[in-house]
């Protein structure tokens, strides 16, 4: 029982102690190529799941859970094939990651996990540009 418990906690550090891996990195999904994810030191894409495909709107939605610790869930709806970029900023508007840089999405609402384990505590912005066009900005709270 001690080696199963010890066995899990070991693996759940190693997979949150890399803030700058992707599971998504590339392949082909619906006849579109999906292209490499870019991450930061400051905060990192764990992974990004497409959920589902029938939607009429952009969307962002407010991360989860709100406040967090280091890893919350972003979600963003997009209706048609995209260029997206996804930025977080710090209370004083720099620049602190770009969780996605300007990657081709298919249609489909998307929830990335974004690592914040190198990021000090603090009141962060995020917003979603889609084709070069600002859909919304929210906030969230890194408590540490």
């Amino acid at each position: 029982m001690k080696k199963i418990i010890l066995t899990l906690a070991l693996s759940l550090i190693l997979t949150y102690s890399k803030p700058n891996y992707a599971q998504y990195t590339g392949g082909s999904y619906d006849g579109y190529e999906s292209k490499t994810i870019n991450n930061f030191a400051l905060a990192g894409v764990v992974n990004i799941v497409r959920v589902e495909t029938n939607l009429s709107n952009y969307t962002l939605h407010q991360n989860f859970p709100n406040p967090f610790n280091p890893v919350t869930t972003i979600a963003f709806d997009l209706p048609e094939l995209s260029v997206v970029k996804l930025q977080v900023y710090d209370i004083t508007g720099k620049l602190v990651s770009n969780l996605i840089d300007g990657k081709t999405f298919i249609p489909g609402n998307y929830k990335i996990n974004a690592d914040f384990y190198n990021s000090p505590s603090g009141i962060y912005f995020y917003k979603l540009i889609v084709n070069e066009k600002l859909i919304d900005t929210k906030s969230m709270i890194l408590v540490k």
